[in-house]
């Protein structure tokens, strides 16, 4: 007896994705642009340099630069890593009082109110200072953090941040990446908006073997048969995926052929009853 079964394979998406961040890299002095959804608009990591003579110009929304960074030398020992406001409405968070830009730690609110001790200044403001006489001032000396800042936008008043890094000798420092909330809301230090979720692809041949196609041997009425033991899943987004699950959802009641076929050959003991069948990737949908 010959059995023709028609299956449908498809790889059910039960599983759970541990969320993990990335960015698109821009190039060029950066002018972002605010995509279709509004929201935070991020940089993607950057790594501009700030030395002696080497200055970076940050243009948040593309409407022109909010923020100049700037190393500056006074004489053959000192030296000052500076941020500096294109206009008066761009600011930064700095310690009340002593003109220094503050070191916000990862996840801090920036907003339109201020927690005591911080203040919005304008103009310039002093990342790290170090004189020739040994003394050093500033919150990012041989340190990274965040830089809480705000400017003029088309919601108004925008909220971000840039993440900042520099050197000990205070001779030069790193604009690491920005983002930027464009709807004018409060926004957390660090946080690049909502992460892109890829869907996995799946080889149930496995990685070692050319096509996707899987085929399994089955006895009716036997015991049940894995359906791709050597399958193999993998996520663009590079997650973590905990569980998969294979699921047969054909018709079971051997009719319907369509471009799935098997067929059946005596087993010992004369009974044509050991079947395979063989699936044919094209035409077929794997999620």
């Amino acid at each position: 007896m010959t059995t023709r079964k028609k299956i449908k394979n498809e790889l059910g998406k039960e599983f759970t994705k541990k969320l993990m961040a990335y960015a698109a890299t821009a190039t060029g002095v950066m002018a972002l642009t605010t995509g279709a959804e509004a929201g935070i608009v991020y940089s993607g990591v950057q790594n501009r340099p700030v030395s002696s003579g080497v200055s970076y110009n940050l243009d948040f929304d593309g409407g022109g630069t909010e923020f100049i960074f700037t190393q500056l030398t006074a004489n053959t020992n000192s030296y000052r890593l500076r941020i500096n406001g294109a206009d008066g409405s761009d600011s930064w968070l700095e310690t009340t009082g002593n003109y220094h830009a503050a070191n916000l730690a990862l996840n801090y609110t920036i907003q339109k109110s201020v927690a005591v001790g911080y203040a919005f200044g304008e103009k310039r403001a002093l990342l790290a200072t170090s004189y020739s006489g040994g003394s050093t001032y500033g919150n990012f000396i041989g340190k990274t953090g965040y830089i809480g800042v705000k400017f003029d936008c088309a919601a108004g008043t925008c909220y971000g941040w840039i993440q900042f890094t520099g050197a000990a000798d205070v001779k030069s420092g790193i604009v690491v990446d920005w983002a930027y909330e464009d709807t004018g809301a409060s926004i957390k230090a660090g946080n690049t908006g909502p992460v892109a979720n890829n869907a996995p692809v799946a080889d149930l041949n496995g990685s070692g073997t050319a096509g996707n196609d899987v085929s399994g041997s089955f006895i009716e009425g036997g015991g049940a048969v894995a359906i791709a033991p050597s399958g193999t899943v993998t996520d663009p987004d590079g997650d973590t995926i905990q569980t998969v699950t294979a699921t047969l959802t054909n018709n079971l009641d051997g009719t319907g052929n369509g471009k799935w076929y098997g067929h059946c050959h005596p087993d010992r003991h004369g009974q044509h009853d050991q079947c395979r069948v063989h699936r044919r990737a094209p035409g077929h949908h794997i999620q």
